[in-house]
């Protein structure tokens, strides 16, 4: 556990495992599905288990003895065997007509006269999001996502930048299931859900269903409680929730870099791409990596040491450390080029630092493999 994350970050993913609630989309699940558990789980009580595979239709349930929660401790070879039955046998369908879609249903509201054509901006940003304008008019448009967390933070990212055209936007986020087919896909419940958040949301505002935020909980957004509720076709009625994400930045726009956009589920998913995509560079250091993420060093510095409970600069030097451990026991390449290959400027000050992070030289990690 201490080699796999920090007690701060400990706390974060433990929180929210512990919140997010997906029992809204469990019947959507189409595809064979095998869930495993051990009787007397440390960590999940059992009863839990069959709830959520009872609700997954056609769902296999296996049982094992035993307490651990990890499926890689204790009796192993029977959960890879069960694992391995599960996987060569199953028959999955070869065409599903249906999938799991997170809707964002935007209204375009001009602040003035003077504005540019915002197009090319969305577009940008949806794609860099993974997501697809499906309808598009002067007044609105409505995107697809493959998750909600996408969904989201794309939604935030391009109501900030969308400004700078003198333009506001007035957000809401629904997910559900459609159509595989794109031409046929905005209709019936879509068009309903599209129609009255775009009549409840309020500019610079994201609104989201219940649905979206159980699936949001624990990843560093807040929700606050609105009184407007959305009914669905089948009568069903969500309630609504406006997203505010505590971290963001309240500089200026014209600081805003337009350029960046977190591509990942998650903040720290992309500061560790940024820092491994500059592993070998001796001169990447915080302010580049501010300027890649487009944030201040004193939004970093804040978000990360939430998460991590290190500094930038200490979380850099981590990553470098923990790549160079890895390349010292592939035995491929010397001490040396190691160092040079993990951005160190000389194998002395490597192996310092190597020491430091994990009481031993790099010397004596060679030595102890031999």
């Amino acid at each position: 556990f201490r080699s796999g994350a920090s007690p701060s970050a400990a706390m974060v993913l433990t929180k929210m495992n512990t919140q997010v609630d997906i029992i809204d989309i469990l019947s959507s699940i189409k595809v064979p599905t095998l869930l495993m558990q051990r009787t007397h789980d440390v960590d999940v009580k059992i009863e839990e288990g069959h709830f959520i595979a009872e609700r997954i239709k056609g769902a296999k349930f296996v049982e094992f003895h035993g307490n651990d929660h990890l499926f890689w401790v204790g009796n192993t070879e029977e959960v890879l065997e069960e694992m391995k039955a599960f996987i060569l046998d199953g028959k999955p369908a070869k065409v599903y007509e249906e999938r799991l879609y997170t809707i964002v249903a935007a209204r375009i509201l001009p602040s003035g006269t003077d504005h540019m054509d915002p197009r090319g901006l969305i577009s940008q940003f949806v794609t860099q999001y993974r997501g697809k304008i499906v309808q598009y008019d002067n007044e609105s448009f409505i995107a697809t996502f493959e998750g909600p967390s996408k969904a989201v933070h794309c939604s935030i990212d391009l109501m900030d930048a969308i400004r700078s055209l003198n333009i506001q936007l007035a957000i809401g986020v629904h997910i559900r299931e459609g159509a595989i087919d794109k031409a046929h896909f905005i209709s019936g419940e879509t068009q309903v859900f599209t129609d009255s958040m775009l009549q409840i949301s309020t500019p610079n505002q994201v609104l989201i269903t219940q649905t979206v935020k159980h699936l949001l909980l624990g990843t560093g957004l807040t929700f606050v409680h609105r009184e407007d509720v959305f009914k669905s076709m089948s009568g069903e009625l969500l309630s609504l929730y406006q997203v505010i994400d505590d971290s963001r930045s309240t500089a200026p726009l014209d600081n805003y870099s337009q350029k960046q956009f977190a591509q990942n589920d998650s903040f720290l998913e992309n500061v560790l791409q940024c820092i491994d995509d500059h592993l070998s560079s001796e001169s990447f250091g915080v302010e580049m990596l501010c300027r890649e993420m487009g944030i201040s060093e004193r939004q970093l510095q804040r978000k990360l040491k939430a998460i991590t409970n290190k500094s930038p600069n200490q979380l850099i030097s981590s990553v470098r450390l923990h790549r160079a451990k890895e390349l010292l026991h592939d035995r491929e390449y010397n001490i040396n080029e190691i160092a040079f290959q993990t951005g160190f400027s000389s194998p002395s000050y490597f192996s310092k630092c190597f020491k430091k992070e994990f009481s031993i030289s790099p010397s004596d990690l060679l030595q102890i493999q031999d």
